[in-house]
């Protein structure tokens, strides 16, 4: 970003539009181009998407090509992987070539599937063509011709699925038992992916560990992933996001009060709360300080705050569907815990686990609140980490629940 910070709300955010984070963004990268890539499970309205399309930028800077799916109304593995191939770059004898050559010398594929896999690589297919979902029986075949491509020619690739996720829900939602089968062939299939030279960087507004609990499958294929949480601004860091923001309005009245306000109204330091917050104040004729705070009241917090008490209430609400009464009896017990130590937060070794459960299904379930949004935590000195509310939302959250 080289001139002044516009203000977008809504979507991914990239060029003028996009506050710079050079710490997070310099880990981002070194963090994909010494592994396989990277997950991102977390609440929307946080920057996933942005720091996605940030990725997908600079790694085709360094010579990458980008493969993008939006994986939120996919509902199975062949889906995907039309998607996946429709926009593989294509070359003589490159990867494309080498896959559809083996798979149609090998004799994997019938006629008609062979044809649907053909026409997704030319681009032609629609993604709801009856025969492409019997390509999942072949789901294995397919993917390990995938590999023996990547490996061979070595081609710079990310692929990057956004609210991955909801795939996966939506596979288990549909199939049942079967769709777990394939929700396993898919996540084992994308580790050989990665393994032989593919990158990815996933993302999901549902909480992955949570949705496995739910449907029992297996997280162990992402555990070669960095996760990358996404943290709010800091206040010197949200300071100058104002004063970027600001810089290009014509006869700018805007003053440090105006910014300490804005600050003090700011529930939690994301860039799309002080987005919504500065355009509901209005840049170019601010009101006098001290009227900020009954716009943040009126305008401002009202939206936000629903839109992050929808999102706590969804992911707790899918811990009642859990085996063992999973939510009352361990869920609850723990954060319970967390919420009433209140600011001075709790060591892990105080948490206690309830009756007929142990240390280690404490730690589970403290994986997928963390994971949900609802706690953050510091490892102090000694190794005994510290919980407590990730921010003043789940507080809030807390309360209104009246659990």
């Amino acid at each position: 970003m080289t001139g002044p910070l516009k203000l977008f709300y809504g979507n991914a955010v990239s060029g003028e539009q996009r506050f710079p984070r050079p710490d997070l963004e310099a880990e981002m990268l070194r963090l994909l181009e010494h592994s396989g890539g990277l997950k991102m499970f977390q609440l929307r309205r946080i920057g996933k998407s942005t720091f996605r399309v940030f990725a997908e930028e600079r790694m085709k800077q360094r010579g990458y090509a980008i493969v993008s799916v939006d994986a939120q109304g996919l509902r199975s593995p062949s889906q995907l992987l039309l998607s996946v191939f429709s926009q593989m770059p294509r070359q003589t004898n490159g990867f494309v070539d080498r896959v559809t050559q083996w798979a149609a010398s090998d004799k994997i594929l019938p006629n008609a599937l062979w044809e649907t896999l053909g026409a997704a690589l030319g681009g032609t297919v629609s993604q709801d063509r009856a025969a492409g979902d019997s390509i999942a029986d072949y789901w294995p075949t397919i993917s390990a011709q995938i590999v023996r491509a990547l490996r061979e020619e070595g081609a710079k690739l990310l692929l990057t699925i956004d609210e991955f996720t909801y795939l996966l829900k939506n596979l288990m939602d549909d199939q049942g038992d079967r769709g777990r089968q394939q929700a396993d062939n898919l996540l084992a299939s994308l580790r050989e992916w990665r393994a032989a030279g593919l990158k990815m960087v996933l993302t999901g507004s549902i909480g992955l560990l949570s949705l496995a609990r739910e449907h029992k499958f297996s997280t162990e294929h992402l555990n070669d992933l960095s996760g990358f949480p996404i943290p709010p601004l800091d206040v010197a860091e949200a300071r100058m996001f104002i004063q970027a923001a600001v810089a290009g309005e014509p006869d700018n009245i805007w003053t440090d009060a105006h910014t300490d306000a804005v600050l003090a109204e700011t529930e939690v330091l994301y860039p799309a709360f002080l987005v919504k917050g500065l355009l509901s104040i209005g840049m170019r004729r601010p009101p006098e300080p001290f009227r900020i705070a009954d716009i943040f009241a009126t305008r401002v917090r009202p939206d936000l705050h629903d839109s992050f008490v929808r999102q706590l209430n969804d992911r707790f609400k899918r811990y009642r569907v859990m085996d063992g009464d999973y939510q009352r009896k361990l869920i609850l017990p723990v954060l319970r815990q967390i919420m009433e130590a209140a600011q001075n937060g709790s060591t892990a070794s105080s948490i206690t686990a309830p009756n007929e459960f142990r240390g280690i299904d404490v730690q589970d379930a403290l994986a997928m609140l963390h994971e949900d949004g609802f706690v953050a935590y510091i490892d102090a000195r000694g190794g005994d980490r510290v919980w407590r509310a990730s921010s003043g939302l789940v507080t809030l959250w807390w309360r209104r629940a009246g659990l």
